[in-house]
């Protein structure tokens, strides 16, 4: 599911030395039947954090744990539009268009290097 910034309620600066901006987000907000948010709220009471702790940790675990693929997309990305990976992060970061894709861009495949000499089912 990917959220665009206009769905993010932002209630300004909270931590002014760390300049962090929260964003708000309800559980009711998020596509999940009745059967799953009754379980996930048994679960958070059972693990003693509130709804807004435990989706905080499941977010920052699934980020941690995707990181090194969404850095692969967004070099693969960054190349196939001629920008820097700061440039193509900070457009997206603001919703902005990247622009016209190249047709001879460079592609590094992290993968090849993995399977070189296997046989691997595509």
């Amino acid at each position: 599911m990917f959220c665009t910034r206009a769905k993010w309620e932002y209630i300004g600066d909270v931590n002014e030395q760390k300049n962090v901006i929260m964003a708000i987000l309800r559980l009711g907000s998020v596509e999940l039947s009745e059967a799953d948010i009754d379980k996930f709220i048994v679960w958070c009471r059972l693990s003693g954090k509130s709804v807004r702790a435990k989706l905080a940790t499941i977010i920052m675990y699934y980020m941690a744990k995707k990181e090194k693929d969404y850095r692969a997309k967004l070099v693969y990305t960054a190349n196939k539009y001629g920008l820097s990976p700061e440039e193509t992060f900070k457009r997206l970061l603001n919703n902005e268009e990247l622009g016209e894709s190249l047709e001879d861009f460079e592609v590094e495949l992290d993968w090849a290097d993995e399977t070189e000499g296997k046989d691997v089912d595509v």
